[in-house]
C-alpha cells in the first residue's frame, strides 16, 4: 500500500515537473528549472550568499534579458534590458503592485498606502502624494537647496567633530540616514529632527529589523506563506508584526496630536496637515469609496518613512 502511494506521488510530481518546464502550452520565458511546490527556490537557496540583484543579473546573462522564476506561490519575471523595462514601466497595464494577505498585515488588512497596493486607491494616493510633496518643495531646485545645504553642513560638522576625537571612529551604517530622512521629513512634517532624537532612532532601528525579517530577496515565507502561523518566531513574522505595530502607533500619535492642535484647519504647513484636511473633507461629504482615512494616512506615512 505504501509503495503504491509513493509511486503515485512520484508520478504526479514528475508529471508536474514536465508540464511546468517543457509543455508548450505552459511555456514561460526561459529561467532556472522549476520543481514541484518550491519552483525555482532551489536555485536561490544554492546561491543564497549572492545578493539577489547580482544573482538576477547572472540569470539574465544565462537565460536572456527576460527570464522567469517562481518561488512557491510567487511568480516573477526578471527584466534586464533598459528599453524593455522602460516600455513596461510606462504602460498602464503594468502599474499594479503586488498585494496579498501577508502584505495586508502591515496595512490593517486592507490595500492601503503607495507601495503594496494597486487600482484606484494607489492611483489616488500616488497623485495626492506627488502633488502635495511638490507643493512643499519636493523636486524644486530653489525650495530644496536650502534644506540640502543645511543637511550637508550638519553632516560635515559631524565628520569634523569626530575627526578631532582621540579615536576618530565613525559608524558608517547610518551616516546618511538622518540627512536623507530630514530632507523628506521637512516636507512631510515641517520638522527637522535632531541627530540624537531617541524616538526617531528607534524608528530607524524598527525599519532595519523589518528589512531583516523581510529581506528584499524574499525568505521562506515567499515560498510557504502559511508557515508564519506555524513558526512565527523562526520565520521572522513575530518581529515584523511587532515592528509594524510600533510604526503604526508612532504615526497614529502624530495624527492625533495634529488633530488636537487644530492648526491644520487654518494653515497647511506640510503633507500631514494637507492629508488631515482631506480626511475631514471626504468624511464630511461621505465619499464612497473613501481613500482618505486614518488608516490610509498611517500606512502612507509609513511607506514614505520606510522608503
Amino acid at each position: 500500500m505504501f509503495a503504491e502511494l509513493l509511486l503515485t506521488l512520484v508520478t504526479i510530481l514528475l508529471l508536474w515537473f514536465i508540464l511546468e518546464n517543457y509543455f508548450p502550452a505552459r511555456k514561460y520565458a526561459p529561467g532556472p528549472f522549476r520543481l514541484p511546490l518550491i519552483g525555482s527556490a532551489l536555485s536561490l537557496i544554492l546561491n543564497r550568499s549572492t545578493p539577489p540583484f547580482i544573482l538576477f543579473q547572472e540569470f539574465s546573462k544565462r537565460y536572456g534579458p527576460v527570464c522567469y522564476i517562481s518561488t512557491g506561490q510567487r511568480k516573477m519575471v526578471i527584466i534586464d534590458d533598459f528599453e524593455t523595462a522602460k516600455q513596461i514601466l510606462n504602460h498602464e497595464t503594468w502599474v499594479n503592485r503586488p498585494y496579498n494577505q501577508r502584505i495586508g498585515e502591515r496595512s490593517f488588512g486592507k490595500p492601503l498606502g503607495i507601495i503594496f497596493v494597486n487600482g484606484d486607491s494607489w492611483k489616488e494616493m500616488r497623485r495626492f502624494s506627488m502633488r502635495t510633496l511638490r507643493d512643499f518643495g519636493y523636486g524644486k531646485q530653489t525650495s530644496m537647496q536650502a534644506v540640502l545645504d543645511e543637511e550637508v553642513k550638519a553632516l560635515i560638522s559631524k565628520v569634523e567633530l569626530i575627526a578631532t576625537c582621540p579615536e576618530p571612529i565613525m559608524e558608517i551604517k547610518h551616516l546618511f540616514t538622518m540627512p536623507v530622512l530630514n530632507i523628506l521629513w521637512s516636507m512631510v512634517s515641517n520638522v527637522r529632527t535632531a541627530e540624537d532624537d531617541v524616538k526617531l532612532r528607534k524608528l530607524i532601528k524598527l525599519v532595519d529589523n523589518l528589512a531583516k525579517a523581510n529581506p528584499i530577496g524574499g525568505n521562506i515565507l515567499s515560498i510557504f506563506p502559511f508557515l508564519r502561523f506555524v513558526f512565527p518566531v523562526w520565520t521572522g513574522h513575530t518581529m515584523a508584526q511587532k515592528c509594524h505595530k510600533e510604526l503604526q502607533e508612532y504615526f497614529r500619535d502624530i495624527l492625533e496630536r495634529r488633530r488636537s492642535e487644530g492648526s491644520y484647519n487654518d494653515d497647511k504647513r506640510d503633507f500631514i496637515d494637507t492629508f488631515i484636511q482631506e480626511i475631514d473633507r471626504h468624511s464630511k461629504i461621505g465619499s464612497n469609496p473613501n481613500h482618505y482615512t486614518d488608516e490610509q494616512f498611517i500606512t502612507t506615512i509609513t511607506d514614505l518613512f520606510e522608503g
